[in-house]
């Protein structure tokens, strides 16, 4: 099941992280041990996203089995068809949600955070020259 959650600011993020994470049964200590940092760094990083870096923030979703998904809402045909050539496949299908908006960007329950298991990575980490033949440029990604 996949259910869509526009954000129109960033602290409407943490009760959609929070809410996440118990429904996995997961505790600040073991986010924070995955994240690789001590309970009061989670803790702090939980109360504070808008000083997350964006990798961080993708990775804190991976753990307690979100999505990012960006919308196009009002993009130039120029600008959108860029963005599609440089997207990297998406490796699993989901169903989509009957719920739209104009919103960017929305987070996404995967389906195993509805089952309570743990999530999978199923999406193989781009190496930097994979991402830099796609961009055109040499990449170092901070994973």
């Amino acid at each position: 099941m996949t259910i869509t959650y526009p954000l129109h600011a960033i602290d409407q993020f943490k009760p959609i992280i929070v809410a996440a994470r118990k429904q996995l049964g997961l505790t600040q200590v073991d986010v924070a041990a995955r994240l690789g940092v001590t309970q009061q760094t989670y803790a702090r990083m939980e109360n504070n996203l808008a000083g997350l870096s964006f990798g961080r923030v993708l990775a804190l979703c991976q753990i307690v089995g979100l999505e990012i998904r960006f919308n196009e809402s009002h993009m130039s045909d120029k600008v959108s068809k860029r963005l599609k050539s440089l997207a990297l496949p998406t490796p699993r299908v989901t169903k989509k949600s009957s719920m739209t908006g104009m919103a960017t960007p929305s987070i996404m329950a995967s389906p195993n955070q509805t089952s309570g298991k743990q999530p999978e990575n199923t999406a193989p980490k781009p190496t930097s020259s994979s991402l830099g033949k796609r961009l055109g440029r040499k990449v170092i990604p901070e994973w």
